[in-house]
């Protein structure tokens, strides 16, 4: 047995019941931002100014034909395997550094989890900082 088909009036009225709340937080949002806008003295209209036009025009140019010279070949292979390089080596620190620290922040394989005891307090300790560590490296990439 097929499931009914729900048919919809074609003179039955649309209504979004959230319309008049989007329709609200718009204004509220110009109302705001607008004198930001100002402030910031954005001004869309003047990339269509001519001479930014011109500019634009000769940038984009520059792509076309693209240089196959094998002396610029030859500098975008170059700077490719600097970045890869770049990029293990960091890769490479980023591992042996964080293996360590995040070991000693594991709680289930610390010390400082069994309790009173010999070594207790320098393990808390060692928590602490590399915990501490830790969490000051996640700032990192946002700093880069």
């Amino acid at each position: 047995m097929q499931a009914p088909i729900a048919v919809v009036a074609a003179d039955a009225p649309r209504f979004d019941p959230a319309a008049r709340g989007r329709a609200t937080a718009l204004v509220v949002a110009l109302l705001v931002l607008w004198p930001l806008l100002v402030w910031s003295q954005f001004h869309p209209v003047s990339l269509f100014d001519a001479r930014n036009l011109v500019a634009m025009g000769q940038f984009l140019g520059g792509f076309l034909p693209p240089d196959m010279s094998v002396e610029f070949l030859r500098h975008v292979m170059r700077a490719t395997v600097e970045t890869v390089a770049i990029a293990t080596a960091g890769m490479s620190l980023a591992f042996l550094s964080a293996v360590p620290l995040t070991m000693a922040n594991t709680r289930a394989l610390s010390i400082a989890r069994i309790g009173p005891g010999p070594g207790w307090r320098s393990s808390r300790v060692l928590h602490a900082l590399s915990r501490g560590l830790l969490v000051s490296l996640r700032g990192v990439p946002e700093l880069v």
